[in-house]
């Protein structure tokens, strides 16, 4: 662990973050498509539209850093079967990994310059973008754990990063 760096860390939260959205995808995937779209008391009504959020930021804030922005959110023409809508889920984590992989050692470092959804302009470093993107997927990852619970559905995946850890010794 002496060799442990900024990059490992965030290479780290990355794999982390793509390993828990998997997870929680699996067990997605055993749902049927009326309990995926079905009504809970949350920040976003349903799980469709939960994971839909997490990938629209996780795909904004990609875009951001990588100096190309969205002019829109990516769900908003979003159709499709739950086949679907866990690939659109989990295909910007694998994106967030793959730019981090590619990043050299001061990459994570760098200010980059976007504007916000109100189209206020910020500058950020690339580090403190991957840390909201994981921390943001982190928290929605709780809330549709709290949807699952609501809609009586059982065998929730825990995505706790130190059972990840304790899967990847």
């Amino acid at each position: 662990m002496s060799d442990y760096g900024i990059k490992d860390h965030f290479a780290r939260l990355t794999e982390y973050n793509y390993w828990a959205n998997e997870k929680l995808s699996n067990r997605i995937l055993e749902l049927d498509e009326e309990t995926i779209l079905k009504h809970a008391n949350s920040s976003f009504p349903s799980i469709k539209e939960t994971l839909l959020h997490i990938s629209d930021a996780e795909q904004m804030w990609l875009g951001r850093v990588k100096g190309n922005p969205l002019d829109e959110w990516p769900s908003a023409s979003f159709e499709g079967t739950k086949e679907i809508l866990i690939h659109h889920f989990l295909t910007p984590s694998i994106s967030w990994k793959r730019y981090i992989s590619e990043l050299d050692d001061g990459g994570l470092t760098q200010q980059f310059t976007y504007q916000n959804s109100k189209g206020k302009e910020f500058s950020n470093k690339v580090a403190d973008a991957v840390t909201q993107v994981m921390n943001h997927s982190t928290y929605h990852r709780g809330q549709l754990a709290s949807i699952f619970h609501q809609l009586e559905e059982t065998n929730i995946p825990q995505t706790d990063f130190i059972k990840y850890q304790r899967d990847m010794e």
